[in-house]
């Protein structure tokens, strides 16, 4: 096994649970009350939204035993029964949860203490999308397998797939790993990996879909390769935008 393959194994935040479209989520008590704290403490700017709305940003001002106390939006338009509030850590990595409202005052939200907070999974990497229909193919236990690709890093990809692949949970090995974007106006956009791993497979129940994490051990060569094609998509996204 690889340096960076063992490194790659020890990567598990202890506390944080996957989750599918790329969440990861806590049901921690300490987690949750740290990351509490470090809002109240930094007077980090919140959001606060629900159906139609999304508030300007706003600050936790207090947490007690049983719930937190937050500064009223300039905004605020009433009290409905669930809000959703995000935040970002000094990291910038976002996170939110749900919770109610329990009762308001002229300056201040008092919501009950959220039991489950979610992030977005952390990633070294920048990620690019790639195009409705892009795939990736690569050999597992002798088996070519083709599945669709979402985004693209210099360390992994993101596939997805509706068949229930018999492919294990656990951090399984894969070679041969080509990616093939659907671009009809650059037949030469393409990539290949010699050496990979399946490091996690979520399920989203609302959509019937299977994610699978793909982790990338590449050459020195391949690594610039992928850097290269990554620019490459890069451009495209801008140039399409600059477009419209």
């Amino acid at each position: 096994m690889s340096a960076s393959e063992k490194n790659l194994q020890k990567k598990t935040a202890a506390g944080w649970v996957l989750k599918d479209a790329g969440y990861e989520l806590t049901t921690s008590t300490a987690i949750i009350q740290s990351l509490l704290g470090t809002l109240k403490k930094e007077r980090t700017f919140i959001t606060l939204s629900h159906k139609g709305y999304q508030s300007f940003g706003t600050i936790l001002e207090k947490i007690t035993g049983a719930g937190c106390v937050i500064a009223k939006p300039k905004d605020w338009a009433g009290t409905p029964p669930k809000i959703r509030v995000s935040f970002k850590n000094a990291s910038k990595v976002a996170h939110h949860f749900y919770t109610h409202i329990t009762s308001t005052t002229r300056n201040n939200l008092h919501l009950e203490l959220p039991k489950k907070i979610y992030r977005l999974q952390r990633r070294s990497h920048y990620r690019v999308d790639l195009p409705t229909g892009s795939s990736a193919t690569f050999m597992y236990n002798g088996k070519k397998c083709k599945f669709n690709i979402q985004d693209i890093s210099s360390s992994g990809m993101l596939i997805y797939t509706k068949i229930d692949e018999e492919i294990s949970k656990y951090i399984t090995k894969i070679e041969s790993i080509s990616v093939l974007p659907s671009l009809d106006e650059d037949k030469d956009f393409s990539l290949t990996i010699k050496k990979g791993a399946i490091i996690r497979r979520t399920y989203n129940k609302r959509h019937k879909i299977f994610f699978y994490g793909v982790h990338f051990f590449p050459t020195s060569r391949e690594a610039e390769t992928i850097m290269n094609f990554i620019r490459k998509r890069e451009l495209q996204i801008l140039r399409k935008g600059v477009k419209k």
